[in-house]
């Protein structure tokens, strides 16, 4: 006999399974013989359609030879027709008589099995006598070299045949049906046996579930609600299973744990509301102040007040860790007025910082310098912020006044939360120092892109005007030496301007832009005047490229910049610049036919071109990619987001075709 609770429950669910398996293979058999049984009945049927087909096929063919019209595709049409539905009803007709494959639709075949049924076999036998009968009868009327009269007699005895056959192919069909119900009959009385052996399991799972299970958990039930109620003298009893008696004793277990722990709880709950309490009121308030000197103040002052002391200081640890530094103090008496640090590895600020715990002492055996001039008794308590520790949090009061450990512990949560506010102060001040420092390293990197992309263009341009104005000279063209000198003064004006402007955009901000695509025209256009390298500018979306200042500055630099590359280096025949929108984001594509060149080899070198223009499109928050190999030209792809929130789409999915 099963004794235990977990053998029952696994003997009874392994019964089930095995059942519901069995009963659902035994079904599944059953369907794949219903579903081929219901092949055969289909193609014992078809026979049957297939006679009166042969039937009239034959009477119509007779008839046309009868009305003296023995030629023509009709006649050849019906005789094709009528010995293809003869071959597929004798194929048939022997597949089911000795299995094997029958056709089943148009360019498909089955296989059907060898009958075993021996009232099916006779009927199927009968068949094919009569069929033995019928088919020579057929051929004389489809043989076109047979006799008009012998045809004709033919016909009438394939009309006199064919009901016969017919009858037959019915009975055949009757007793394949009844056979397969006779299937269906053994599954369902296989259901019934395996829906009572269910039905039994099922009668034998309730039993069990409601003695062994239902019954002592409903007793367990009744006992938590006493225990809920505050009924915790009861001792818990539940009767069943072994299972349910070691559960009986967690629950008894757990009643005298929290009958214990309820004795504790209520002395220590109202000391530690009040201790929390004035705790967290206290932290509120060092917490909200943002600026260093002020909470070093709040500390000390809610500290001396939390404590009822005469004196609170605040000592903190310099970087090296082996100085303490007075932060702030209040007294009541004046504090020693010598040194404002002292050695960290003196007196009880060593054995504080060292063991990481408050210390109560007398403050003349305190060996410290801040309280010389003081009486009394002196905690110390760590100010902790993560795994760090700030300093050390004094506090002194009469002798007559001892620390009890709820004091101390507030003590240590505000000590804490001191700490935690005055590394927030601290980090506030770094963040505003490192935010100045940021500011103006981003101002000097934009008026170095400025003058990279302005400056030195045009010097570069000069430098190139004054070799060839050297070289006129020499050749004495004083007519095109001037022309030169003429827009060499045009570049210094030019240079001039450049630089004025960068310098008034250090003060104040420059007027609104236009539509850019004007301002990449007037670009390309000027590039192509200067280096009579053909350019084309594409524009897929027809509406005015009116973009924020930023963009429209960083997009405008940017293809400069590419241009200057392109006539510097690349030895370029054609240059195509597109531009398009994707997702809200504006795509600009600068592309070459020149020699490009190895990326791998421009990795740790100083391309300041190609770095000011990835910083461009960075600082205006997309991306940028670039597409080279040696002797298969250069295409730039820069992503500017012009939607209110940050893009997530890649310049690389850009896949515009500038050409």
């Amino acid at each position: 006999m099963v004794r235990h609770l977990r053998q029952k429950m696994r003997l009874l669910f392994l019964a089930f399974f095995v059942l519901v398996l069995t009963s659902v293979l035994a079904t599944s058999w059953t369907l794949n013989t219903q579903q081929q049984d219901a092949l055969v009945i289909n193609l014992a049927g078809r026979q049957r359609m297939l006679i009166q087909l042969m039937t009239k096929e034959t009477l119509q063919l007779s008839r046309h030879l009868d009305e003296n019209n023995p030629a023509g595709d009709e006649i050849e049409t019906r005789r094709a027709s009528l010995q293809e539905t003869m071959a597929i009803f004798d194929q048939t007709l022997q597949a089911f008589i000795a299995g094997g494959i029958a056709p089943y639709q148009p360019d498909t075949t089955t296989v059907l099995p060898k009958t075993t049924s021996p009232h099916i076999l006779a009927g199927l036998q009968t068949m094919q006598q009569t069929w033995n009968l019928l088919r020579p009868q057929i051929d004389i009327v489809r043989l076109p070299q047979s006799a008009n009269n012998a045809q004709l007699a033919a016909a009438d005895v394939v009309e006199q045949l064919s009901p016969a056959l017919v009858q037959q192919a019915d009975e055949v069909v009757r007793l394949f049906e009844a056979n397969s119900n006779r299937k269906v009959m053994r599954l369902r009385h296989i259901q019934i046996i395996f829906f009572g052996g269910a039905l039994a399991l099922l009668l034998f799972g309730v039993w069990a579930t409601y003695h062994e299970i239902l019954t002592p958990l409903s007793q367990l039930d009744k006992v938590a609600a006493r225990i809920g109620a505050g009924d915790l003298d009861t001792v818990v009893s539940v009767t069943g299973p072994h299972e349910m008696q070691i559960l009986a004793e967690s629950f008894d277990t757990m009643r005298r744990r929290i009958k214990r722990a309820q004795e504790n709880l209520e002395t220590r709950v109202a000391r530690r509301t009040r201790e929390l309490a004035a705790a967290f009121e206290l932290s509120q308030e060092i917490v909200t102040e943002l600026t260093l000197d002020k909470t070093l103040s709040l500390v000390v002052e809610r500290a001396k007040m939390l404590a009822q002391a005469q004196t609170a200081v605040l000592c903190l640890l310099t970087p090296s860790g082996n100085t303490l530094n007075v932060a702030a103090f209040n007294s009541e008496i004046p504090v020693n007025a010598g040194p404002a640090s002292q050695p960290s590895n003196r007196g009880v600020a060593m054995r504080v910082l060292k063991d990481a715990q408050p210390v109560t002492t007398d403050v003349m055996c305190a060996n410290c310098r801040f309280l010389n001039y003081q009486s009394g008794v002196c905690t110390a308590t760590p100010l902790h912020a993560g795994e760090k520790t700030l300093g050390v949090l004094c506090v002194v009061r009469p002798e007559a006044h001892q620390f009890d450990p709820d004091e101390i512990r507030a003590l240590s949560l505000l000590a804490n939360s001191a700490a935690i506010a005055i590394n927030n102060a601290r980090l506030i001040q770094m963040e505003h120092t490192q935010t100045k420092q940021a500011a103006i390293l981003a101002e000097r990197n934009r008026l170095a892109a400025e003058l990279h992309d302005n400056l030195a263009q045009t010097l570069s341009f000069l430098n190139l005007k004054s070799d060839q104005l050297s070289d006129l000279i020499t050749e004495n063209d004083v007519e095109t030496a001037g022309e030169e000198l003429a827009h060499m003064k045009a570049a210094i004006q030019t240079a001039y301007g450049q630089v004025r402007a960068a310098l008034v955009e250090l003060q104040e901000p420059t007027s609104p832009l236009g539509d850019l695509a004007d301002d990449l025209a007037a670009c390309l256009h000027k590039f192509e005047t200067e280096t009579h390298i053909p350019a084309k500018l594409t524009i897929a979306d027809p509406a005015p490229l009116l973009l924020p200042r930023a963009v429209h500055t960083q997009a405008l630099h940017v293809m400069q910049e590419a241009l200057i590359n392109i006539r510097r280096h690349a030895r370029a025949g054609r240059v195509w610049v597109a531009v398009t929108r994707k997702n809200g984001d504006i795509y600009l594509s600068v592309k070459d036919d020149g020699q490009g060149f190895d990326l791998n080899e421009t990795k740790g070198n100083n391309h300041l071109g190609l770095t000011i223009m990835r910083a461009r499109v960075e600082r205006s928050g997309g991306a940028f990619h670039i597409a080279t190999a040696p002797n298969q030209g250069t295409k730039i792809i820069a992503q500017f987001p012009v939607k209110g929130k940050a893009q997530s789409s890649r310049a690389e999915e850009f896949d515009e075709d500038s050409q």
